[in-house]
């Protein structure tokens, strides 16, 4: 998936709009304002985490169209997907749990980030300097200490895929 824009995808809205007298004048810009709004309600994070891949709002280093360069206008923006995937019970040591992404050369993970908790007593992020959280084409890999065993979890991914 991705996104073009003709200028900075950071697009902030005006608070005031003017709008015209009825006319021709009016309609275009009733259409101007509502792309306006769709264009920036489209480039802001959307908090939404469930286990499926979603397209999460983030916009992922712009590249060049075929036969373009970067100063040109003509860029596209990658989508960045999430999908939460929840750990299981861990137990000391190394961890697998299948993510269900189609991962290939062009995939490019973004974020990887999480909680493992024992409920009601303690929640650790992760990763962090005593648990490795990685990616791999099928898994995702978490090594605890003893410290956590059978805390329970969910780990956030966000990847691309480059065209």
């Amino acid at each position: 998936m991705s996104a073009s824009f003709t200028g900075n995808p950071s697009v902030f809205l005006p608070e005031d709009y003017v709008i015209p007298p009825l006319g021709e004048e009016r309609s275009v810009r009733f259409r101007q304002y509502f792309n306006d709004l769709a264009s920036a309600v489209n480039v802001r994070d959307i908090g939404l985490y469930v286990t499926q891949t979603t397209v999460n709002g983030q916009l992922w280093l712009p590249t060049a169209r075929p036969g373009t360069n970067l100063a040109s206008t003509n860029l596209v923006y990658r989508q960045v997907l999430r999908k939460v995937v929840p750990t299981g019970t861990l137990t000391t040591g190394a961890n697998t749990v299948a993510h269900g992404i189609t991962v290939g050369a062009t995939t490019h993970f973004t974020r990887i980030y999480g909680v493992i908790e024992n409920p009601g007593t303690l929640y650790v992020p992760v990763p962090n300097d005593t648990v490795l959280v990685t990616v791999d084409a099928t898994n995702i890999n978490i090594t605890i200490p003893a410290a956590y065993n059978n805390f329970t979890g969910n780990v956030v991914v966000e990847w691309v895929t480059v065209d």
